[in-house]
């Protein structure tokens, strides 16, 4: 081979050799950054929680009660001794509290259809041996 046919297809070469060391570099740039981004989004998310956890602290009742107490200091509980109980004489009977509660499903029958039902009751499961229904 000549000189003059091998310098160009050598200068080919380094080209290409370049170009694939600055795209290598340009992915590994992305990556960093990429890393870099994901890291700011789990600070972000911590920094989320942390505030979440404030607001709902300052939300509490136990919070609330404490600064509204502070805010005003001449509140107090009832004594059980100034508590009135009401007691209701005559008042509805068991018919008329029935036809009520009559009326009340009868409008409500759409309703229920469409709306959740009430979630289940956990209730203790009795202990057995479960090995004994396998022995026979």
């Amino acid at each position: 081979m000549r000189l003059t046919r091998i310098i160009p297809w050598m200068g080919s070469v380094a080209l290409l050799a370049l170009i694939y060391t600055h795209l290598q570099m340009e992915i590994f740039d992305l990556a960093y950054q990429a890393k870099q981004k994901e890291n700011d989004i789990v600070l972000l998310r911590e920094r989320n929680n942390i505030i979440l956890s404030d607001i709902s602290r300052l939300k509490s009742a136990n919070n609330l009660g404490a600064s509204f107490l502070v805010s005003q200091k001449d509140l107090r509980f009832r004594d059980s001794k100034e508590v009135v109980e009401i007691v209701a004489v005559g008042g509805a009977s068991n018919s008329q509290m029935s036809l009520a509660s009559a009326k009340t499903t009868r409008s409500n029958l759409l309703w229920s259809l469409f709306t959740p039902k009430s979630q289940a009751e956990a209730r203790t499961i009795e202990k057995r041996n479960i090995f004994s229904l396998w022995k026979r």
